[in-house]
C-alpha cells in the first residue's frame, strides 16, 4: 500500500512539473513571437521595391499574420522578389501569392496606361462596349493563323468619339488597326457600332501572323483626338515601347482625366499556328 501511495505522489509531481514546463514554454514562446505588422506597413514596404513600382498592380490582404498578394506583376522573378520582401517582414508567418498573375511587357505597360482611364469611364458610366468575334460572329479569345480578327466597337452614348484600336503582338510590336489607310476617318457619332476588320471591300482585313502567343487588343475612345508627335497618321507597325511613350503623353492624366470624356478597354487574346497546337 505504501508503494502505491509513493507512485501516485510521484505521478502527481511529474504531472505538475510537466504543466509548469509547458507554461514556461508558452510564456517564452509568446513573448518572443513578434506581433503581426499592420497592413499599411506591409504596403509601404512593397511600394519601396522596384518590382512593385512599374508594370505591377498589387493588392495586399492580411489575416492573422498570413499575407495574400493579388493582382499582376511583370515576371516570375519579380513575384519571387516581392514574396521574399514580405516574408522577411518581422511577424509574417506565410505569404500566399498564387493569385498574382504574370503580365509581361509591353502588355503590362498598356494596362498601366489604360486601367485608370477604364476606371474613370466605369465611374461615369460612359458605356463603351467591345467584342472580339470571329467570322461566324462568335466571341473568341483564341485565333489561329489565317482566321480573321474582328473587333466590334460600340461607342459611348454621351459623346461623339475618336476611336483608336491597337493590336499589341508577342514580338513587342503594335499594329494600329483603326484608323488605317483604308479607313482614315475615326470620328463616330454617339452609340455607334463600328466593326473593325469587317469582311467586305470597305474595311481592312486583319489576321494573326507569327510569332504566335499571348497578345492584346486595346480600344480608346475620346471626345478630343489624341495628339501625337509628329502629327502624321500611324498606319504602319512600330515598336510598342516607342508608341506607348507617346501615348502616355497624349492621354489626359490626374485632374485633366477627371474632367475628360474618354474611355478605354483592353482584351487579351491568344494566337496559334493551328487550332490544335499551343502557341
Amino acid at each position: 500500500m505504501r508503494k502505491l501511495v509513493v507512485i501516485v505522489e510521484l505521478g502527481v509531481v511529474v504531472m505538475g512539473l510537466g504543466v509548469a514546463i509547458w507554461a514556461i514554454y508558452r510564456f517564452l514562446h509568446l513573448s518572443s513571437t513578434p506581433p503581426c505588422p499592420p497592413l499599411s506597413a506591409i504596403e509601404a514596404q512593397l511600394r519601396q521595391d522596384p518590382a512593385a513600382q512599374q508594370c505591377a498592380d498589387i493588392s495586399v490582404e492580411v489575416d492573422r499574420c498570413v499575407v495574400k498578394l493579388q493582382g499582376r506583376i511583370e515576371s516570375e522573378e519579380n513575384r519571387a522578389r516581392l514574396r521574399s520582401v514580405v516574408q522577411n517582414i518581422r511577424g509574417i508567418t506565410y505569404v500566399n501569392d498564387t493569385l498574382m498573375r504574370i503580365v509581361e511587357a509591353p502588355f503590362c505597360v498598356v494596362l498601366d496606361i489604360l486601367e485608370p482611364i477604364q476606371k474613370h469611364a466605369e465611374t461615369h458610366d460612359f458605356g463603351l462596349k467591345v467584342r472580339l468575334v470571329n467570322k461566324e460572329g462568335k466571341q473568341s479569345p483564341v485565333y489561329v493563323q489565317g482566321e480573321n480578327l474582328i473587333i466590334e466597337v460600340t461607342t459611348p452614348a454621351k459623346f461623339e468619339s475618336f476611336v483608336y484600336v491597337d493590336y499589341y503582338s508577342t514580338d513587342g510590336q503594335v499594329q494600329h488597326l483603326f484608323p488605317n489607310i483604308t479607313e482614315p476617318l475615326n470620328l463616330l457619332p454617339p452609340r455607334s457600332v463600328y466593326t473593325v476588320g469587317q469582311l467586305d471591300d470597305k474595311h481592312m482585313k486583319w489576321t494573326p501572323l507569327p510569332p504566335f502567343g499571348r497578345e492584346l487588343i486595346s480600344v480608346i475612345v475620346t471626345k478630343q483626338p489624341l495628339v501625337f508627335t509628329p502629327k502624321t497618321p500611324r498606319y504602319d507597325p512600330e515598336l510598342a515601347s516607342a508608341y506607348l511613350d507617346q501615348l502616355r503623353q497624349a492621354i489626359p492624366r490626374d485632374e485633366a482625366l477627371a474632367k475628360a470624356e474618354i474611355a478605354a478597354t483592353f482584351h487579351p487574346l491568344e494566337t496559334r499556328k493551328t487550332g490544335a497546337e499551343s502557341p
